[in-house]
């Protein structure tokens, strides 16, 4: 395996590995170590892990898919690739775990609840970018960092305020009750995609009208 290789799957072994393990400790209660936690989620991980391939978003599938190809093309284990997307595709299943066992509520429903305000939205889209996103900056490589949280965060922290008995049926109806908003701002982010490389500073301004959008 040639040396760029090897560098190019260690640097997005720790992206996907380091987004998996913040999500743990975002998500651990006072009193309960990793450990605990992690036995605590694994369940509802694996559920999602055997329901993935009709749960994943379309731009998700897009953008995972694109980086495990172009690790294989450059002379990556495809079964390692493809174990990296797998990695990719889960971001998020985290939280959801913990949200479900809060909420006492279907991990599958909450999971496609927060799947359906991504799409429309573009959120999901916009949290794959800024996980792949690698400015050379350390500041805006903070920011980025940060804003992928903040994608995943505000949808989570939306379905546990409005979506908690039904969620899909309560995000669809949101959806339609703010319809306008929703195109408006689904514009915006579509405008952020033709840019071809979307900069931190696009994800940025997604970010901050997606939270004023989302506290409707």
């Amino acid at each position: 395996m040639p040396e760029s290789t090897r560098l190019m799957l260690f640097n997005q072994t720790a992206l996907e590995v380091r987004a998996q393990m913040a999500d743990i400790i975002r998500n651990a209660h006072e009193g309960r170590d990793v450990a605990a936690a992690t036995a605590v989620y694994a369940p509802v991980v694996k559920k999602l892990t055997a329901a993935l391939d009709g749960l994943v978003p379309h731009d998700v599938r897009l953008q995972t898919e694109r980086f495990g190809a172009r690790l294989t093309e450059n002379g990556a284990p495809r079964k390692i690739a493809d174990r990296l997307v797998q990695l990719a595709q889960l971001d998020g299943a985290i939280g959801l775990a913990a949200l479900s066992s809060t909420q006492k509520a279907d991990v599958t429903a909450l999971t496609r609840a927060f799947t359906a305000l991504g799409e429309a939205l573009g959120l999901s889209w916009a949290q794959g970018t800024a996980m792949q996103v690698d400015p050379q900056d350390p500041w805006e490589r903070l920011l980025v960092a940060g804003l992928a949280r903040d994608f995943q965060t505000m949808r989570l922290d939306f379905l546990r305020r409005r979506a908690a008995k039904k969620p899909l049926e309560d995000t669809q109806d949101w959806l339609a009750a703010n319809a306008v908003r929703v195109r408006a701002f689904k514009a915006m982010v579509d405008r952020a995609r033709m840019a071809g490389a979307p900069t931190p500073a696009m994800l940025a301004q997604v970010a901050g009208q997606a939270r004023v959008l989302l506290g409707r």
